[in-house]
């Protein structure tokens, strides 16, 4: 049916004569379903068909909803850029706290969904929110690094001799996989064996995952205390001479990488680089040797490392900063400041973690 509402002062209807005096007529047309009404405007309700009403100075639309881009937490910067529970300051995303009241955390990972710091004597997962915390592992001995692969968390442990491991998910009891060394200190995987360093005796040793098939890859060297594996050479740095070296898996000729590197803390490589933080700052050096790039100089003793697909960033304990520089060099940027002591570090695609040794926190920041 359909209904037609017209304003007329008049209005001539065949065989009805002359109506007058009339402001609206209202006709009907039974073929229709639709009604039609002339005068009265159209358009959105309440709007003269002009649309939604604009946002207001200073914010943006964000998908309908007006945001302040310099402090909205799920709006930082640009829209649906979320702080993931931190604070949004001036565009950018603040650090939280994420976990608290630890007695020392140090080292930390991040990979898929799974969270793990160490601890003192203690290793716990969690998701990737600090949620869910499961213990791993709480004593004896010292924990000294860790590192993680789709099913366990590993571990050496100085106090005991052992490198260790237990299933990530948390629902199943560590097992010793090495047992009888000296001080392992340093880890690192690959494919399917578990590295580590003795600083007691300068070796670099590997074994399968399960503990089996034990190597011997390099021995008499400085306290070695760092370490990094691909799938030809072990990686590592000597505090006595000062050098960063490649050490060959199967045996041969050590490559000296860099020289003068004094306090060495960490070390991270990708396809092309090996990457290292020492007392002077951050530094890098092509995988097959070449010019040492020195990629920021710090005197604040930069430590914990983490590389994504862009960016190196780095925690420095003394300044109570977190940092980041682009593997191809550029301008360092501060990412955090003002944190009592931050140590272990460690990226996803979204978001920095990292542990503060005085504060007994891990942190997140969104980048």
């Amino acid at each position: 049916m359909r209904v037609m509402r017209l304003p007329l002062a008049t209005l001539l209807l065949s065989g009805c004569g002359l109506i007058t005096g009339l402001d609206d007529f209202t006709v009907t047309d039974s073929a229709s379903s639709t009604t039609t009404t002339a005068g009265g405007g159209g358009g959105a309700s309440g709007t003269g068909g002009q649309g939604p009403a604009a946002c207001p100075e200073g914010h943006a639309d964000c998908s309908g909803t007006c945001a302040d881009l310099a402090t909205d937490p799920h709006h930082c910067g640009t829209c649906n850029h979320d702080c993931l529970g931190g604070e949004c300051q001036g565009g950018q995303c603040q650090a939280f706290t994420l976990v608290e009241g630890l007695a020392a955390p140090a080292n930390i990972l991040v990979e898929d969904d799974r969270l793990v710091w160490s601890d003192g004597d203690r290793i716990t997962v969690a998701s990737l929110d600090g949620t869910g915390q499961k213990t791993l592992v709480a004593g004896p001995g010292v924990i000294q690094r860790i590192a993680m692969d789709a099913l366990h968390v590993y571990w050496t442990n100085a106090g005991t001799g052992e490198v260790t491991r237990a299933p990530r998910d948390g629902l199943g009891p560590s097992e010793s996989i090495v047992s009888g060394q000296l001080s392992p200190h340093a880890i690192a995987l690959h494919a399917d064996r578990v590295y580590w360093t003795d600083p007691s005796d300068g070796s670099v040793r590997s074994a399968m995952k399960d503990g089996s098939a034990t190597l011997t890859h390099a021995s008499g060297y400085g306290q070695l205390r760092t370490l990094a594996v691909d799938g030809t050479s072990a990686y590592s740095a000597d505090p006595a001479t000062g050098e960063v070296m490649k050490l060959p898996l199967g045996g041969g000729t050590t490559v000296i990488l860099a020289t003068g590197q004094a306090d060495v803390c960490e070390l991270a490589l990708d396809d092309t680089h090996l990457y290292w933080t020492s007392g002077s700052g951050v530094h890098k050096v092509p995988l097959q040797g070449g010019t040492t790039v020195t990629l920021a100089e710090s005197d604040a003793y930069p430590c914990g490392i983490a590389l994504d697909v862009t960016a190196i960033h780095w925690t420095e304990p003394a300044a109570g900063t977190v940092m980041r520089v682009p593997l191809e060099a550029g301008a360092a940027e501060v990412v955090a400041s003002s944190q009592l002591e931050p140590f272990g570090i460690a990226v996803n695609q979204t978001a920095i973690y990292w542990t503060d040794l005085t504060a007994g926190t891990v942190q997140r920041m969104r980048k």
